[in-house]
């Protein structure tokens, strides 16, 4: 009796195993790392130099991601950046609830003197800044 229970309990180990390896998919090639992975990054010459001068200008209903990258900032940059209209550099995030992204889907464009987040929503927003928080973790400050 003791041989069965071990033999019934080694197989459904066995199919236990077989069913989580079998159901697993290779993990996607991360673009320079980003979680979660980026699905397309056109990538032009140069960078951007994160100094003072900065501003945040976000739409009404992501005005606290705003802050949160303004905190991100300065914690991790030692920069403040403030909510001000359109200086020569300004970190723009901007929702197009009518544009196909999905729900947590975004586009982010880094030019020289601007940054420009955009998304259908703030899972969206939040999303991008994720994304441009760890680019600049990555690059540095002068990158």
């Amino acid at each position: 009796m003791p041989v069965m229970i071990w033999s019934g309990r080694l197989a459904i180990i066995s199919v236990l195993f077989l069913i989580l390896f079998s159901c697993s998919e290779k993990p996607e090639k991360l673009i320079y790392g980003i979680i979660p992975a980026v699905t397309q990054m056109d990538t032009l010459n140069g960078g951007i130099e994160l100094s003072s001068g900065w501003s945040v200008l976000p739409t009404e209903n992501v005005e606290d991601l705003a802050n949160e990258l303004q905190v991100f900032f300065k914690d991790k940059l030692s920069l403040e950046i403030e909510n001000r209209e359109m200086p020569s550099k300004t970190i723009f995030l901007l929702e197009f609830p009518d544009k196909e992204y999905g729900r947590e889907g975004y586009r982010l464009k880094v030019k020289r003197n601007n940054v420009v987040i955009e998304a259908a929503g703030p899972i969206g927003i939040s999303r991008g800044i994720s994304s441009l928080k760890q680019l600049i973790l990555l690059n540095g400050k002068d990158g």
